[in-house]
Protein backbone atom coordinates (compact mmCIF):
# COMPACT_ATOMS: atom_id res chain seq x y z
CA UNK A 1 0.00 0.00 0.00
CA UNK A 2 2.79 2.41 0.93
CA UNK A 3 4.61 1.53 -2.28
CA UNK A 4 1.50 2.35 -4.34
CA UNK A 5 1.11 5.64 -2.48
CA UNK A 6 4.72 6.60 -3.16
CA UNK A 7 4.35 5.76 -6.86
CA UNK A 8 1.15 7.83 -7.12
CA UNK A 9 2.72 10.80 -5.36
CA UNK A 10 5.78 10.48 -7.55
CA UNK A 11 3.70 10.53 -10.71
CA UNK A 12 1.84 13.68 -9.60
CA UNK A 13 5.10 15.39 -8.64
CA UNK A 14 6.61 14.50 -12.02
CA UNK A 15 3.54 15.78 -13.91
CA UNK A 16 3.55 18.95 -11.81
CA UNK A 17 7.24 19.47 -12.58
CA UNK A 18 6.61 19.09 -16.33
CA UNK A 19 3.73 21.58 -16.19
CA UNK A 20 5.70 24.06 -14.12
CA UNK A 21 8.74 23.88 -16.38
CA UNK A 22 6.79 23.75 -19.66
CA UNK A 23 8.44 26.13 -22.14
CA UNK A 24 6.31 29.21 -22.71
CA UNK A 25 6.83 28.92 -26.48
CA UNK A 26 5.25 25.45 -26.51
CA UNK A 27 2.23 26.62 -24.52
CA UNK A 28 1.83 29.64 -26.79
CA UNK A 29 1.84 27.44 -29.91
CA UNK A 30 -0.87 25.30 -28.35
CA UNK A 31 -3.15 28.29 -27.64
CA UNK A 32 -2.20 30.68 -30.46
CA UNK A 33 -5.21 29.85 -32.66
CA UNK A 34 -7.60 30.50 -29.77
CA UNK A 35 -5.78 33.73 -28.91
CA UNK A 36 -5.97 34.90 -32.51
CA UNK A 37 -9.72 34.30 -32.55
CA UNK A 38 -10.44 36.29 -29.37
CA UNK A 39 -7.64 38.91 -29.61
CA UNK A 40 -7.06 39.61 -33.33
CA UNK A 41 -3.93 41.40 -34.55
CA UNK A 42 -2.02 40.44 -31.39
CA UNK A 43 1.19 38.47 -31.82
CA UNK A 44 3.73 37.30 -29.24
CA UNK A 45 7.27 36.56 -30.46
CA UNK A 46 10.75 35.92 -29.03
CA UNK A 47 9.21 33.95 -26.17
CA UNK A 48 11.47 32.65 -23.42
CA UNK A 49 11.10 31.18 -19.95
CA UNK A 50 8.34 28.86 -18.77
CA UNK A 51 4.56 29.06 -18.93
CA UNK A 52 4.64 30.25 -15.32
CA UNK A 53 7.38 32.85 -15.61
CA UNK A 54 8.51 34.18 -18.94
CA UNK A 55 8.67 37.07 -21.35
CA UNK A 56 8.30 37.91 -25.02
CA UNK A 57 7.72 40.67 -27.55
CA UNK A 58 4.09 41.75 -27.87
CA UNK A 59 2.99 43.18 -31.22
CA UNK A 60 -0.34 44.89 -31.93
CA UNK A 61 -1.02 46.33 -35.37
CA UNK A 62 1.18 49.34 -36.14
CA UNK A 63 2.03 50.11 -32.52
CA UNK A 64 5.70 49.76 -31.52
CA UNK A 65 6.34 46.31 -29.94
CA UNK A 66 6.65 46.10 -26.17
CA UNK A 67 8.35 43.60 -23.91
CA UNK A 68 5.81 41.57 -21.94
CA UNK A 69 6.89 39.67 -18.83
CA UNK A 70 4.58 37.58 -16.67
CA UNK A 71 4.37 35.37 -13.62
CA UNK A 72 1.61 32.86 -12.91
CA UNK A 73 1.22 31.26 -9.50
CA UNK A 74 0.14 27.59 -9.84
CA UNK A 75 -0.83 27.12 -6.21
CA UNK A 76 -4.55 27.74 -6.86
CA UNK A 77 -4.75 25.41 -9.85
CA UNK A 78 -6.63 22.88 -7.77
CA UNK A 79 -9.54 25.35 -7.75
CA UNK A 80 -9.22 26.01 -11.49
CA UNK A 81 -7.53 29.40 -11.14
CA UNK A 82 -4.06 30.97 -11.27
CA UNK A 83 -2.91 34.30 -9.85
CA UNK A 84 -0.96 36.44 -12.28
CA UNK A 85 1.21 39.54 -12.47
CA UNK A 86 2.45 41.07 -15.71
CA UNK A 87 4.40 44.07 -16.96
CA UNK A 88 4.52 45.60 -20.44
CA UNK A 89 7.26 48.08 -21.23
CA UNK A 90 8.38 49.70 -24.46
CA UNK A 91 8.83 52.98 -26.28
CA UNK A 92 6.03 55.19 -25.01
CA UNK A 93 4.23 52.58 -22.91
CA UNK A 94 4.51 51.09 -19.45
CA UNK A 95 1.81 49.01 -17.78
CA UNK A 96 1.58 46.81 -14.68
CA UNK A 97 -1.26 44.49 -13.75
CA UNK A 98 -2.24 41.77 -11.35
CA UNK A 99 -5.26 39.52 -11.30
CA UNK A 100 -6.63 36.02 -11.62
CA UNK A 101 -7.13 33.73 -14.59
CA UNK A 102 -9.89 31.11 -14.39
CA UNK A 103 -11.14 28.47 -16.78
CA UNK A 104 -14.13 30.59 -17.86
CA UNK A 105 -12.57 34.06 -17.66
CA UNK A 106 -10.85 36.07 -14.99
CA UNK A 107 -10.24 39.46 -13.42
CA UNK A 108 -7.61 42.16 -13.64
CA UNK A 109 -7.82 43.54 -10.12
CA UNK A 110 -5.14 46.21 -10.54
CA UNK A 111 -4.00 47.81 -13.79
CA UNK A 112 -1.96 50.99 -14.06
CA UNK A 113 -0.44 52.37 -17.24
CA UNK A 114 1.40 55.39 -18.63
CA UNK A 115 1.00 55.98 -22.37
CA UNK A 116 3.04 58.61 -24.20
CA UNK A 117 1.54 60.63 -27.05
CA UNK A 118 4.18 59.28 -29.46
CA UNK A 119 2.74 55.81 -28.88
CA UNK A 120 -0.86 56.93 -29.41
CA UNK A 121 -0.02 58.95 -32.51
CA UNK A 122 0.72 55.72 -34.36
CA UNK A 123 -3.07 55.39 -34.58
CA UNK A 124 -4.42 58.93 -34.21
CA UNK A 125 -2.36 60.71 -36.89
CA UNK A 126 -4.00 58.81 -39.80
CA UNK A 127 -7.31 60.15 -38.44
CA UNK A 128 -6.05 63.74 -38.42
CA UNK A 129 -5.17 64.02 -34.72
CA UNK A 130 -1.59 64.71 -33.59
CA UNK A 131 -1.32 64.66 -29.79
CA UNK A 132 1.21 65.73 -27.19
CA UNK A 133 1.39 64.96 -23.47
CA UNK A 134 0.58 61.56 -22.03
CA UNK A 135 -2.27 59.50 -20.59
CA UNK A 136 -2.31 57.93 -17.14
CA UNK A 137 -4.56 54.96 -16.42
CA UNK A 138 -5.18 54.55 -12.70
CA UNK A 139 -6.13 51.43 -10.74
CA UNK A 140 -8.34 49.88 -13.39
CA UNK A 141 -10.45 46.85 -12.50
CA UNK A 142 -11.65 44.61 -15.31
CA UNK A 143 -13.59 41.35 -15.35
CA UNK A 144 -13.91 39.19 -18.43
CA UNK A 145 -15.29 35.90 -19.66
CA UNK A 146 -14.24 33.81 -22.65
CA UNK A 147 -16.12 36.11 -25.03
CA UNK A 148 -15.82 39.69 -23.77
CA UNK A 149 -15.57 42.03 -20.82
CA UNK A 150 -18.23 41.70 -18.13
CA UNK A 151 -17.32 44.78 -16.05
CA UNK A 152 -14.90 47.70 -16.18
CA UNK A 153 -13.99 50.50 -13.81
CA UNK A 154 -11.07 52.89 -14.40
CA UNK A 155 -9.98 56.52 -14.34
CA UNK A 156 -7.91 58.10 -17.11
CA UNK A 157 -6.19 61.47 -17.23
CA UNK A 158 -4.63 63.23 -20.21
CA UNK A 159 -2.12 65.90 -19.21
CA UNK A 160 -3.19 68.28 -21.98
CA UNK A 161 -0.95 70.14 -24.42
CA UNK A 162 -0.59 71.15 -28.05
CA UNK A 163 -2.85 69.25 -30.46
CA UNK A 164 -2.94 69.44 -34.26
CA UNK A 165 -6.40 68.65 -35.67
CA UNK A 166 -6.76 68.17 -39.40
CA UNK A 167 -10.08 69.28 -40.95
CA UNK A 168 -11.12 69.60 -44.62
CA UNK A 169 -10.34 73.33 -44.44
CA UNK A 170 -6.96 73.30 -42.70
CA UNK A 171 -4.92 71.98 -39.80
CA UNK A 172 -5.96 73.58 -36.50
CA UNK A 173 -3.33 73.92 -33.80
CA UNK A 174 -4.72 74.40 -30.29
CA UNK A 175 -3.53 74.07 -26.73
CA UNK A 176 -6.01 71.98 -24.76
CA UNK A 177 -6.33 71.69 -20.98
CA UNK A 178 -6.24 68.46 -19.01
CA UNK A 179 -9.01 65.99 -19.89
CA UNK A 180 -10.36 63.26 -17.62
CA UNK A 181 -11.98 59.97 -18.54
CA UNK A 182 -14.11 57.36 -16.82
CA UNK A 183 -14.19 53.80 -18.15
CA UNK A 184 -17.33 51.74 -17.52
CA UNK A 185 -19.72 49.20 -19.03
CA UNK A 186 -23.16 49.90 -20.45
CA UNK A 187 -24.65 46.48 -21.01
CA UNK A 188 -22.05 44.72 -23.17
CA UNK A 189 -20.52 47.96 -24.46
CA UNK A 190 -17.30 49.41 -23.08
CA UNK A 191 -17.74 53.18 -22.60
CA UNK A 192 -15.14 55.91 -22.14
CA UNK A 193 -16.65 59.27 -21.17
CA UNK A 194 -14.23 62.19 -21.50
CA UNK A 195 -14.81 65.47 -19.63
CA UNK A 196 -13.09 68.80 -18.98
CA UNK A 197 -13.83 70.36 -15.62
CA UNK A 198 -16.99 68.23 -15.44
CA UNK A 199 -18.28 69.14 -18.93
CA UNK A 200 -18.87 66.30 -21.39
CA UNK A 201 -16.38 66.46 -24.26
CA UNK A 202 -16.73 63.13 -26.04
CA UNK A 203 -17.88 59.56 -25.59
CA UNK A 204 -16.14 56.51 -27.03
CA UNK A 205 -18.06 53.22 -27.25
CA UNK A 206 -16.40 49.88 -28.03
CA UNK A 207 -18.87 47.10 -28.85
CA UNK A 208 -18.27 43.34 -28.49
CA UNK A 209 -18.26 42.97 -32.29
CA UNK A 210 -15.23 45.28 -32.52
CA UNK A 211 -17.04 48.41 -33.76
CA UNK A 212 -16.09 51.70 -32.11
CA UNK A 213 -18.36 54.76 -32.03
CA UNK A 214 -16.90 58.18 -31.16
CA UNK A 215 -19.34 60.98 -30.31
CA UNK A 216 -17.62 64.39 -30.23
CA UNK A 217 -19.68 67.03 -28.43
CA UNK A 218 -20.19 70.65 -29.46
CA UNK A 219 -18.45 71.57 -26.22
CA UNK A 220 -15.23 69.98 -27.47
CA UNK A 221 -15.56 71.89 -30.75
CA UNK A 222 -15.93 75.08 -28.68
CA UNK A 223 -12.88 74.18 -26.57
CA UNK A 224 -10.75 73.39 -29.62
CA UNK A 225 -12.17 76.35 -31.58
CA UNK A 226 -13.28 74.10 -34.44
CA UNK A 227 -15.67 75.60 -37.02
CA UNK A 228 -18.80 73.44 -37.00
CA UNK A 229 -22.38 73.88 -38.05
CA UNK A 230 -24.84 74.30 -35.23
CA UNK A 231 -23.26 77.17 -33.33
CA UNK A 232 -26.66 78.26 -31.97
CA UNK A 233 -26.14 79.05 -28.29
CA UNK A 234 -29.44 77.38 -27.39
CA UNK A 235 -28.09 73.95 -28.41
CA UNK A 236 -27.08 71.52 -25.70
CA UNK A 237 -23.31 71.78 -26.07
CA UNK A 238 -22.79 68.29 -24.58
CA UNK A 239 -24.72 66.69 -27.47
CA UNK A 240 -22.75 65.07 -30.33
CA UNK A 241 -21.64 67.40 -33.08
CA UNK A 242 -19.74 64.64 -34.93
CA UNK A 243 -20.17 60.86 -34.79
CA UNK A 244 -17.46 58.55 -36.17
CA UNK A 245 -17.79 54.78 -36.50
CA UNK A 246 -15.15 52.21 -37.45
CA UNK A 247 -14.40 48.55 -36.82
CA UNK A 248 -11.12 48.42 -34.87
CA UNK A 249 -11.10 44.84 -33.53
Amino acid sequence: MNKLLYITVGIFVFIGFLLFMAPASSVHRYFQDDLGQHIPDVNLTDISGSAWQGDGKLHFRQFPPVTLSWTLSPFRLITGAADMTARAAGKGLRADLSGTIETDGGEVSTLTASIDSDYLNQVTIPYGLDLSGDIQLEQANLKFNRQWLSSADAQLHWTGGIVHIETPEKIHTVKLPRLDGVLSMDGQNLILNVTESGTEMMSITLKPDGWAVVDIAYSFADLADLPLLGTNSTLDRTQPAITLEEKIL
